[in-house]
């Protein structure tokens, strides 16, 4: 994969966007080109894609292969991460697309070497492989392409079919990110229309490790069969931007002294979650290692006003500590930990309580000594 940037700004493709087509050959299409202009042909693989083009008058140029969301960003910012196939005055070749889903791919023509002339590329593209499936039977209205979905929240799916797919029948729902596919969502849902969609940002396992993190490049596929699909755009999930002002690094604070904790958020979340986690540090401390780690306490649905007050710390044993606020939804993760602060608590020193009763004790009976022994000298006077 290698960067394929847009030099001329603002710059539009010779033709218009062109619309999907299902069909594979694309017949000896020409098309002239002055410098930094390029030209595109795109169809639906999952096989390999063969090509071959000649210029006249010779012109060296390059020929880069794009998926369908490569090309849509580089069609809009002129910034995108292609596949590079030649750069030259012709040639030909054969591009394996068998190891990514299959989908629509764009060939791209473009006469941008440096200090290169007009001229006029021909090319034969041929997409290989087994037709495209009939999406015309699934319609997927949410997510879209401007769908933001909080990690930890409820979202709900919507979809409509074709009238051949009757509502008990079984849809399988997934989730992919980029080519990849993540996790099945629904092994079999009624095609109902809707499928309520908890987004806890979990493995299904419940494992610690995050299945989903914040990104633009998710998808979501529902499939009747193996030829009825269809997926949906590309959307969002996010997460709220969330900073810890206080507790501040190297604070200190005495058992029984509230810890105040600010913060500021963009308050996509109406609640928190606020944790307290104390540190071993005979075992030497490391943020991620959460087998050093030990949650002392949480405190569940604190209203996002960026403010809140523990003041149960009386039974605090000295030590180091952070706090720790995540989303109120189950699986929402860390939004962010504070700095390290310590507390100074009495109930960590061994045996204080008996050594201070010991100590008075020890005392009173010094004076009772002391004035007894002065008592006598007096009446021995």
């Amino acid at each position: 994969m290698v960067s394929l940037v847009l030099h001329t700004q603002g710059f539009q493709p010779n033709k218009d966007m062109e619309e999907d087509q299902s069909e594979k050959l694309y017949m000896s299409p020409t098309t002239g080109l002055s410098h930094d202009e390029w030209t595109e042909t795109h169809g639906y693989a999952n096989d390999d894609i063969d090509w071959s083009f000649s210029t006249s008058p010779s012109q060296v140029i390059n020929v880069w292969v794009l998926d369908s969301s490569s090309y849509s960003q580089f069609y809009l910012t002129g910034l995108a991460t292609g596949y590079h196939l030649t750069t030259s005055a012709s040639g030909s070749g054969s591009f394996d697309v068998s190891s990514f889903m299959g989908q629509t791919w764009y060939v791209i023509f473009w006469n941008d070497f440096s200090g290169s002339q007009s001229t006029t590329v021909t090319y034969n593209v041929v997409f290989n492989g087994e037709p495209p499936p009939s999406n015309k039977r699934i319609f997927i209205t949410k997510p879209d392409s401007t769908t933001e979905i909080i990690l930890g929240s409820q979202f709900t799916i919507e979809w409509h079919t074709s009238a051949d797919i009757y509502t008990f029948a079984d849809l399988e729902i997934s989730i992919y990110k980029g080519q990849d596919e993540l996790a099945l969502i629904s092994s079999g849902t009624n095609n109902d229309g809707s499928y309520s969609w908890s987004v806890n940002g979990y493995s299904p396992s419940g494992m610690s490790f995050r299945l989903f993190q914040p990104g633009t490049d998710y998808r979501l596929k529902i499939k009747f069969s193996s030829t009825t699909y269809n997926m949906t755009d590309y959307f969002s999930l996010i997460t709220d931007k969330l900073t810890i002002i206080e507790p501040k690094i190297n604070s200190s604070y005495g058992a029984g002294e509230p810890i105040e904790i600010t913060w500021i958020s963009d308050k996509v979340y109406e609640y928190l979650n606020i944790q307290l986690y104390k540190v071993d540090d005979d075992a030497g401390f490391n943020r991620a290692d959460f087998l050093n780690q030990f949650r002392i306490d949480s405190i569940n649905q604190v209203p996002n006003t960026g403010y809140y007050r523990w003041n149960d710390t009386t039974n605090l044993q000295s030590g180091t500590y952070f706090i720790r606020i995540t989303g109120s939804f189950f699986g929402a993760g860390a939004l962010d930990e504070s700095d390290d602060f310590t507390i100074v608590g009495n109930a960590s020193i061994p045996g204080y309580s008996i050594i201070l009763i010991l100590g008075i004790s020890s005392l009173m009976s010094s004076i009772l000594i002391y004035r007894h022994l002065n008592t006598r000298k007096k009446l021995e006077k």
